[in-house]
């Protein structure tokens, strides 16, 4: 059996429950990040998509999982038929013209196995290609378990109660050397910059670990 965690972009599963990742490769199960707008659009570098991936990979071998990318674009960079953008901003509904929930759906539906379990984001503040990974994991039809996207439930505290409605969260906890791993992990991804330092992004990550000292996930009731 595999554990699928499901990542829109390069960094989002890490950054929110990197620490979980490690101590659930430590109890012994497969762990699998699957992550999806990866791909290089034409009028921008090769060279720096390659270097986040490969910025990805080691993130994961620190937590002793398996990263698997996917290149759709991001909704920055993705067009209508007549090269105008799709969105103006990220955080917009699903344009009429993208189709990628069932694009990313049917590809969950080939790759997925019986036995494997699901991990999706709550896409907590809609960002759209939260909320665009999430409807397809959900048009899989099977159980899933939801992460809370860091650092927007931070950023965005109100925006939590209605990405998680009719679901039951519980706490899981994290230790202290998934912890270490977690920040160890964030340290990898040296060409983004969410916060203005990396010493800044452990901080966070330490600050918001400890509020349970673990992570919250949550089920549909």
């Amino acid at each position: 059996m595999r554990i699928i965690v499901l990542s829109p972009h390069l960094d989002d599963a890490v950054l929110s429950l990197g620490g979980f990742l490690y101590d659930t490769v430590k109890w012994g199960e497969n762990v699998e990040v699957w992550t999806f707008f990866c791909a290089t659009p034409r009028d921008k570098s090769n060279e720096h998509y390659t270097m986040r991936m490969n910025e990805d990979k080691e993130a994961l071998k620190i937590l002793g999982a398996k990263a698997v990318h996917f290149c759709f674009l991001d909704a920055l960079d993705r067009k209508d038929a007549e090269f105008n953008r799709l969105y103006p901003t990220v955080f917009a509904p699903i344009h009429p013209e993208d189709r990628l929930v069932e694009s990313i759906g049917t590809l969950l539906k080939m790759e997925l196995g019986k036995d494997d379990s699901l991990m999706c984001p709550l896409a907590v503040g809609l960002h759209v290609d939260h909320v665009i990974v999430r409807q397809a994991a959900e048009s899989v039809k099977m159980p899933i378990t939801y992460y809370t996207d860091f650092p927007y439930t931070e950023y965005l505290p109100d925006a939590l109660a209605p990405a998680c409605t009719g679901m039951r969260g519980a706490p899981v906890t994290v230790s202290q050397d998934g912890l270490s791993h977690w920040i160890a992990a964030m340290r990898e991804y040296k060409s983004q910059d969410l916060y203005p330092t990396q010493d800044i992004t452990a901080q966070k990550i330490t600050e918001y670990w400890a509020k349970i000292n673990g992570v919250f996930l949550w089920r549909k009731s």
